[in-house]
């Protein structure tokens, strides 16, 4: 273990400190696809100790362009993608723990899906979910990421309850189905999902470490196709609908999380 994550340690934000403190958090990833799947690859490499792999969908064809975590042989069994992804990511690092939950999440099952993790990441396909994911985490305390992608495009920002802006400060409400591009419109460059899951997992580390700050809520705009990365810095909207009247007194001492559910990463 001391060679596997050699590199990490001697990375001075992190340190051995850092590293043990990886080791005991959890982590939930919400969605398997490009997006997702190359987080939660690089959470286990990073060695972050528990992965919980939320998808309800099953492997296709046309996720092999993009999806690392999936095979042919996936596709031909319509493997679900929480199974294939656990299986892969137990032979990239057999020392974290994974939890794979076959569904999809909606504000009945929200709660106790992301409950007890130190941080949760987005790799959904729909603002829907998104919206649902921002509001829960939000009541809960949990700090979550947003990522995006479409075409050569994609984004990301952290929402840290009680310390920043939240989705619904950027945009209040999702658009109607259908009128934002999509991948199934515009199509998606393999490496776009790639670059910003790089960058959600950068963030996701940060918070898992305690060491994100007001800088980390900021949006980061990149397109991989022309080369460029843009940051916005917003605030949190007066009268959001998700922030106003909230209280976050309860996170103080508690390090941001509430305590959750029995998820099999929750314990110990």
């Amino acid at each position: 273990m001391e060679a596997r994550y050699s590199r990490h340690v001697r990375f001075a934000p992190i340190g051995p400190e850092g590293q043990a403190r990886l080791a005991s958090a959890t982590a939930v990833v919400v969605g398997l696809g490009g997006l997702g799947g190359g987080v939660a690859e690089l959470l286990a490499r990073a060695g972050v100790g528990c992965i919980r792999l939320v998808d309800g969908d099953v492997v296709e064809w046309s996720n092999l362009g993009r999806q690392i975590l999936y095979t042919e042989e996936d596709c031909q069994h319509s493997v679900p993608k929480a199974v294939a992804a656990a299986r892969r990511l137990g032979l990239v690092n057999s020392q974290l723990r994974y939890e794979p939950l076959v569904r999809y999440v909606d504000r009945g099952t929200v709660e106790a899906t992301v409950g007890g993790a130190g941080v949760v990441i987005d790799g959904t396909d729909n603002l829907e979910t998104r919206y649902i994911l921002n509001d829960a985490c939000l009541k809960l305390g949990i700090p979550w990421v947003y990522g995006a992608c479409v075409a050569s495009l994609g984004m990301t920002f952290t929402v840290l309850p009680g310390q920043g802006p939240c989705l619904r400060c950027f945009v209040s409400h999702p658009p109607p189905p259908g009128t934002l591009p999509s991948g199934e419109t515009v199509g998606i460059l393999g490496p776009a999902p790639a670059a910003v899951a790089a960058l959600e997992t950068a963030q996701g580390l940060r918070v898992l470490l305690g060491k994100a700050g007001p800088t980390d809520t900021a949006l980061k705009h990149v397109d991989v196709w022309e080369g460029y990365l843009a940051t916005l810095q917003f605030d949190r909207a007066d009268g959001c609908p998700a922030c106003v009247r909230r209280d976050f007194s309860f996170l103080e001492g508690r390090g941001g999380v509430p305590p959750g559910p029995d998820h099999e990463c929750s314990r110990d």
